[in-house]
């Protein structure tokens, strides 16, 4: 057949399918096959594309299993917008319909085949259906010593990326200690922890510490006390709906394989249906890379991996990240805050995290209140667009836990960034 402007051409998966469908439409329209089946279509077709391109239209009529529905999908990707056409059949393919005497439905399915449109590109309608339906997005509050963080942030919903940052020693691990036993006791949500620089044993005792308002961490033979012993088997022993663990931490110290770490949150929001994981912290995860790894570019690939998983897995993903040292002054140990730029090594950790937090403490001040009580600023709110200065909280030594400042006698600063 020679290409003709003004007429359509069909492209069939195998021999007998172009055999029916010129026999079901008296040879109407040009009917070619692919040389090769739908694996080789693409490679088939690139070698004939200057052919394949003079028609009017192409109408792809390839078996309706997935390998030939995939197959279409592809080459309709090697043409202009809209010149190539893919077919419905209500059979598997048109030598089926045929032999079933339903050729009159093969002519039918040339004429209404329709472009091809990504699954994921939604216009019209689709756009219209997602007005009726139902909320399934999850939103839960934070923990009542962050009312100001609370009301900018609108909440903490599934499906968002937050890095939490902050100097060394400055309290992140403290402040996701916090969120850990808030979400444990408050929601029915199952958690998933990953602490790659902390023991298990570590973790749970942290938890405790602040379940019953004890530091245990200033306690000798802590294990032995019945409170520590009550509190533990309670948060260990929490069933979801389905009779499964509310908690689960991974046993790891260290460096640990990256694509592992990916596994790990698949299976924890899969498989043991958390909702919440932290992850403790990402420059961990480009030690846990093979080879001479580019730090920026490892950070890009785990920045754009875990906001996607967060999205796909519909879960929530709380990071911890560190500080670079350009402060430019003073340390951020000694009370600079930071801005999205102190971030360490990659511009990705502002661009695709959803929320970004960042925590301050003068770790030398005279005054023992100032020096105990935390800063904390949001950088970053993709929901609500809210920026700048929102809570001070006061880390209780003696009980382990963060506090509203009880006398104001260090207030947040009121400047936005």
């Amino acid at each position: 057949f020679k290409p003709h402007p003004k007429v359509k051409l069909v492209l069939t998966e195998g021999e007998l399918d172009a055999l029916s469908v010129a026999q079901s439409q008296t040879k109407m329209y040009p009917v070619v096959s692919l040389p090769n089946g739908a694996q080789s279509a693409v490679r088939d077709i690139k070698k004939h594309l200057k052919y394949l391109s003079g028609f009017q239209e192409i109408i792809l009529m390839f078996d309706m299993d997935d390998p030939g529905q995939k197959a279409a999908r592809d080459v309709v990707k090697l043409f202009p917008p809209k010149y190539a056409k893919i077919a419905e059949l209500p059979l598997k393919d048109a030598n089926e319909m045929l032999v079933a005497g339903r050729g009159k439905e093969i002519v039918n399915a040339i004429f209404s085949a329709e472009a091809y449109t990504p699954e994921e590109l939604k216009s019209g309608t689709k756009l219209l259906d997602i007005l009726d339906q139902e909320d399934i997005s999850i939103h839960y509050p934070l923990p009542s010593f962050l009312p100001k963080l609370n009301e900018c942030l609108a909440e903490v919903r599934v499906g968002e990326l937050t890095i939490i940052t902050a100097g060394s020693g400055s309290g992140k691990t403290s402040f996701v200690k916090e969120l850990q036993h808030h979400f444990l006791r408050t929601t029915e949500v199952n958690q998933g922890i990953i602490h790659l620089e902390e023991k298990v044993e570590n973790t749970l005792k942290g938890i405790v510490s602040i379940d019953i308002r004890k530091n245990l961490s200033k306690v000798t033979g802590w294990k032995k006390l019945p409170q520590v012993r009550k509190s533990w088997e309670e948060i260990v022993s929490m069933k979801d709906s389905q009779g499964d663990p509310r908690l689960q931490v991974l046993d790891t110290f260290g460096c640990m394989p990256t694509d592992e770490v990916y596994e790990m949150i698949r299976y924890m929001a899969n498989v043991e249906g958390c909702k919440f994981i932290f992850l403790d912290h990402i420059t961990m995860l480009v030690s846990g890379m093979a080879g001479n790894i580019d730090e920026r570019k490892a950070l890009d690939n785990i920045m754009t991996t875990l906001a996607s998983l967060s999205q796909e897995l519909n879960i929530h993903i709380f990071a911890i990240s560190h500080l670079n040292n350009n402060t430019q002054g003073k340390p951020f140990e000694e009370g600079a805050r930071a801005t999205v730029n102190n971030l360490r090594g990659s511009g990705s950790l502002k661009q695709l995290a959803f929320n970004i937090i960042a925590l301050t403490r003068n770790q030398m001040a005279d005054n023992e209140v100032e020096r105990n009580t935390i800063q904390v600023d949001l950088l970053k709110c993709r929901e609500t667009g809210e920026t700048g200065a929102v809570d001070a909280i006061y880390y209780n030594k003696q009980t382990g836990c963060m506090e509203v400042p009880e006398d104001v006698v260090f207030k947040p600063v009121k400047e936005d960034f």
